[in-house]
């Protein structure tokens, strides 16, 4: 997949990536008021400053991802949509209220470190007889560090319950160490993401709630689903990228092609 897909693997781990910042950028508009009244109400603060979050709050998720689409100030766009997170931690009180979302954001976020670093791969020259700057900087640490943050959303799926979620477990954990010591990566990548793929149809399906009542679950669900689906956008981009210089893997297959 990885050489046969190479001209269109990147960007479609890159639009995937970024469906969830395009989706809740969208939502930002869509529900202005309920976001602005949630963010006044449990903070306790003037009206104008809820309107002010969900101001900045599309403006950064949208205006992000529309550079990264088109392969513009990519690290600038990268650095935005990491902050942006960061805010949403803070603001929706996430850190202490949910911690399995908390997981999949902060994995979301190593998808972002490894966004950058396929955008500077993208724009090196390599001279013959001489070093790649991939090889002697700390990129290197940069892409082992998305590596290790997007396993995050593989922990996130263990749930020792019953037969299925059992199975299902056992194999997100396997794949999580796998790709964190960087073993086989490309392979257990492609297959944790079409894992996680299927996993995400099948437990977030929010078109089917079609009801009028259910509107304020099917949001939820539709939110899950596409952050689901930008961690499988992740993955994927281990799969374009590798894992890089530290891991397990042989030498070249570290290296980004």
């Amino acid at each position: 997949v990885q050489r046969r897909g190479k001209h269109i693997l990147p960007t479609v781990s890159r639009l995937l990536l970024l469906s969830t910042y395009l989706e809740d950028g969208v939502r930002m508009l869509t529900h202005w008021s309920m976001q602005a009244n949630y963010v006044s109400r449990e903070w306790n603060v003037f009206a104008l400053l809820g309107h002010l979050f969900v101001l900045i709050n599309m403006i950064c998720q949208l205006v992000g991802s529309g550079l990264v689409l088109a392969r513009v100030q990519v690290p600038i766009a990268c650095a935005i949509l990491g902050g942006n997170t960061l805010m949403q931690i803070i603001v929706y009180k996430i850190i202490f209220e949910d911690f399995s979302y908390l997981l999949r954001l902060v994995a979301i976020t190593g998808g972002l470190l490894l966004l950058y670093v396929e955008s500077q791969n993208e724009g090196r020259v390599v001279f013959g007889g001489l070093p790649s700057i991939s090889e002697n900087k700390p990129k290197r640490w940069l892409q082992l560090s998305g590596r290790l943050l997007l396993v995050l959303m593989l922990v996130s799926l263990v749930r020792f319950q019953e037969g299925l979620d059992i199975l299902v477990s056992l194999i997100s954990l396997i794949a999580a160490a796998l790709i964190a010591i960087g073993f086989k990566t490309r392979p257990v990548a492609l297959g944790a993401a079409v894992l996680l793929f299927v996993l995400n149809l099948f437990s977030h399906p929010f078109w089917s709630f079609n009801e009028k009542h259910l509107e304020m679950l099917r949001d939820f669900v539709k939110y899950d689903f596409f952050q689901t689906l930008s961690a499988v956008g992740g993955l994927l981009m281990i799969v374009a990228v590798g894992p890089g210089d530290v891991s397990l893997d042989p030498a070249q297959e570290g290296l980004v092609n």
